[in-house]
């Protein structure tokens, strides 16, 4: 009887100190903290109504230039005659740079990697503008891929 009264009141005591709840208070608002490459939480609210859209420097133009100069046709895709239209999505932060590039719509996995990667290598955007402040804004387009 004093063993199993000692066990069980071992177990017990142990079972108390494993169910300690340590509380962390939030971080405070308004202090902007990095998450990574100076990006900030602030940074990362998408916008999704913005009063003027996130601008490629150059335009629709210098968009198109960009993709034409700088796409790499993988030569596995040229082999297998694939192409076809990814739908990509991505984000433009408040500081122009490009982030969270998902494909919506992919082809295949060679083209769905090098639309991809074309979105990661552009140059930073003109942010989006509310209320005339520069925010963070989400965008979808197409790249075209045919032989």
């Amino acid at each position: 009887m004093k063993t199993l009264l000692t066990t069980l009141t071992l177990i017990l005591t142990v079972g108390v100190y494993a169910q300690e709840i340590i509380v962390v208070p939030p971080p405070d608002p308004a202090v902007a903290v990095p998450l990574e490459n100076g990006v900030t939480m602030e940074m990362m609210k998408v916008v999704e109504d913005p009063d003027v859209e996130a601008e490629f420097k150059g335009g629709m133009e210098g968009l198109q230039k960009f993709i034409s100069e700088n796409i790499q046709y993988p030569q596995d895709a040229i082999t297998h005659k694939i192409e076809g239209k990814v739908y990509l999505s991505f984000v433009v932060l408040e500081n122009g740079k490009v982030t969270e590039i998902i494909v919506i719509r992919g082809v295949d996995t060679l083209l769905d990697r090098e639309a991809k990667r074309l979105i990661a290598t552009m140059p930073a955007w003109k942010p989006g503008e509310k209320n005339g402040k520069p925010v963070t804004t989400r965008l979808r387009i197409p790249i075209n891929f045919t032989l």
